[in-house]
């Protein structure tokens, strides 16, 4: 995980191969299994909620969560996730709320179809969330109640699928235009921001519980990347594109999406950045 300012922001740039004190010697790559995720995307993402980090460390199978703002901070717990393999993580309040935990795959990578781990710091993970609309998950949102997976079918085909109070076996979203799974996120008026990694697209949708209305988009993104967030004023979007090895970063309105320029501050392509978020954070 490293670290990078950029005006009155700091970027947390998510890259394969660095971490927070945690797991700054280890490489992510380490599953042995049949079926490996895609070789673009393996399985770090973070996120950021109340200041805190969530780091979903695919690795080992485990969710970190390290104090804010001041990233990276002091470790403040972890908990393993026995449903599959974290990639992505979405909390509200991770310290004392639910943290919905989303697994590319689940418990036996060779056969089993991802999910959405429900999960708290004290108690670890309680719940599983499955739908058959979802194979592969690469995206999670959580709001105030509700839970979302951005996946791929096992048909290949991008998915969305809204869990009403996240629980139960969820329904398929419809409307859904994305054409590749990728990263989730709410901006300050609601709206689902959706990244379609491979052909580097961005869509902007309201409601998905479960009939989407689409807002804005597709927008192009400047190169391919899975996931992306807003900083708080939904003012500018920051993805990790894995591509070029740098964050780039967008003009956000839900209308129109720009880009502005691009940062590395020493990460390349070697790195695999998949992901960047804000601190702060989206309000959401």
């Amino acid at each position: 995980m490293r670290l990078i300012s950029s005006a009155s922001y700091t970027v947390v740039a998510v890259a394969l191969l660095v971490g927070c004190s945690e797991n700054a010697s280890r490489t992510a790559s380490v599953i042995p299994d049949e079926r490996p995720a895609p070789p673009r995307f393996r399985e770090v993402m973070s996120r950021l909620a109340k200041g805190n980090l969530i780091d979903p460390d695919g690795g080992s199978r485990s969710v970190i969560v390290f104090a804010g703002p001041g990233m990276c901070g002091a470790k403040l717990g972890s908990f393993s996730d026995p449903f599959g393999q974290p990639t992505d993580a979405s909390s509200t309040d991770a310290v004392n709320g639910k943290i919905a935990v989303g697994n590319i795959y689940g418990p036996d990578a060779s056969s089993s179809a991802g999910s959405i781990s429900i999960c708290t710091l004290a108690g670890g993970c309680t719940r599983n969330l499955q739908n058959p609309a979802m194979y592969e998950v690469a995206g999670v949102a959580m709001d105030k109640g509700n839970c979302w997976a951005d996946a791929s079918n096992w048909g290949g085909s991008a998915t969305l699928t809204y869990f009403a109070r996240c629980s139960g076996s969820g329904q398929r979203a419809t409307g859904f235009l994305n054409a590749y799974y990728g990263g989730l996120d709410f901006d300050k008026n609601g709206n689902l921001v959706t990244i379609s990694a491979f052909d580097s697209e961005i869509y902007v949708y309201s409601g998905c519980n479960p009939a989407c209305t689409l807002v804005g988009g597709p927008f192009p993104m400047l190169d391919e990347a899975v996931y992306g967030h807003l900083n708080r004023e939904s003012t500018t979007l920051c993805t990790g594109d894995f591509k070029l090895g740098q964050m780039d970063i967008y003009r956000y309105n839900p209308a129109a999406i720009t880009y502005l320029y691009s940062f590395n501050n020493g990460l390349n392509v070697s790195d695999v950045p998949v992901g960047c978020a804000y601190t702060p954070r989206s309000s959401q």
